[in-house]
């Protein structure tokens, strides 16, 4: 299915390929924007015909491509200890 080939190719291009039930948004760290993906939700109620979740896990990808990430680590030294708190 087009679903499966589409992921084949992302796998292989080396990007990263993440399940998730909602996107949230976007937040800023000190190494620039991340994307908020809902990994684990369940239903809490149906109001007038429409379910209604509650989050229980996020998961956060790096909007950075890895190669500027790792340019920022070797000018910095390393990952900032503020940075990794959030990981």
């Amino acid at each position: 299915d087009a679903a499966a080939e589409l992921t084949g190719r992302l796998i292989k291009s080396g990007a990263t390929v993440q399940r998730a039930d909602g996107i949230l948004g976007f937040i800023r760290f000190l190494e620039g924007y991340y994307l908020v993906l809902v990994t684990e939700k369940h239903r809490v109620a149906n109001i007038g015909g429409r379910l209604v979740f509650a989050v229980d896990k996020v998961s956060l990808i790096s909007c950075l491509k890895p190669e500027v990430a790792a340019r920022l680590r070797r000018e910095r030294g390393t990952r900032s200890a503020d940075e990794v708190r959030y990981k």
